[in-house]
């Protein structure tokens, strides 16, 4: 029996995002999990994290919420960025096998946008929530691309 290891929704969403060259453009590379923001200079950035998983098809198909967080230097910047985040996630055709992270179904609007300042450095942040919907990779699938 093979153990079921779920797909990686935080890597795909960061996967998607790094391959839009509109995202790109407006915050670099500044796209991860774990990113300091506390420096003026480390902004634009965009701050992904899980919220929740929930098992859709038991075994097959999970359903994970997660958070687009968008730091800028004001807030119109912040919310501009994550409604271009959010729409680089949204868009048609992401469907497919992403090597190393999994299989991506699709992609919905979640909660959100909200406006919420950091509370430690009351820097612009606006989050969001989309639900992937993904499953692990078959083994020996062929390594291609959804994007």
């Amino acid at each position: 029996m093979t153990t079921r290891v779920a797909a990686d929704a935080e890597g795909i969403v960061i996967f998607i995002l790094l391959d839009n060259v509109d995202v790109v453009a407006a915050v670099d590379d500044r796209i991860g999990t774990e990113l300091d923001l506390t420096k003026p200079e480390s902004l634009p950035a965009l701050r992904i994290s899980t919220v929740s998983t929930r098992s859709i098809a038991r075994r097959q198909l999970d359903g994970v919420s997660v958070q687009l967080e968008a730091w800028h230097n004001s807030r119109i910047e912040a919310k501009d960025l994550l409604e271009l985040a959010r729409g680089a996630l949204l868009e048609d055709g992401l469907e497919g096998h992403y090597p190393g992270l999994g299989v991506l179904s699709g992609i919905d609007d979640g909660t959100g946008p909200l406006p919420r300042p950091d509370p430690e450095t009351d820097t612009a942040r606006w989050l969001c929530t989309v639900v992937v919907y993904c499953h692990p990779a078959p083994a020996g699938s062929d390594g291609s691309s959804g994007s």
